[in-house]
């Protein structure tokens, strides 16, 4: 934070109200990162990566708005995240449509020649 030009003090409830996010992050990421490494868990991983980055991003364009831009890093931050949610959500549209064409070439290939089912 002092980074970024934030003093946080020491008062507990604004040290609070500044770990309970983290701890959310934390756990995403810890999701994220298991999506990564066991494939049945990639999608939601990729779903909670585009949800998280993009409500963040989000939420700064929001405060730019509202309050004024803050300092460079937390405009790259901003770009980070907004870039890395439609970067996820791209990955999930293109997995979507190819699913898609693997389901439709499955039900082709269980027809016959004149779109009737096949005998069994």
């Amino acid at each position: 934070f002092a980074t970024n030009g934030i003093l946080l003090g020491s008062d507990p409830s604004l040290l609070s109200e500044i770990r309970a996010p983290g701890a959310i992050l934390a756990l995403c990421g810890l999701f994220v990162v298991r999506g990564v490494v066991q494939r049945s868990r990639s999608r939601q991983a990729l779903q909670i990566a585009t949800v998280v980055s993009g409500a963040y991003g989000a939420a700064r364009l929001l405060s730019i708005v509202l309050d004024g831009a803050p300092g460079s890093s937390l405009l790259w931050a901003t770009g980070i995240e907004l870039g890395f949610a439609l970067l996820c959500a791209s990955v999930i549209e293109h997995e979507v449509v190819l699913q898609g064409a693997e389901q439709s070439r499955s039900a082709q290939s269980h027809t016959t020649d004149h779109g009737l089912p096949a005998a069994a």
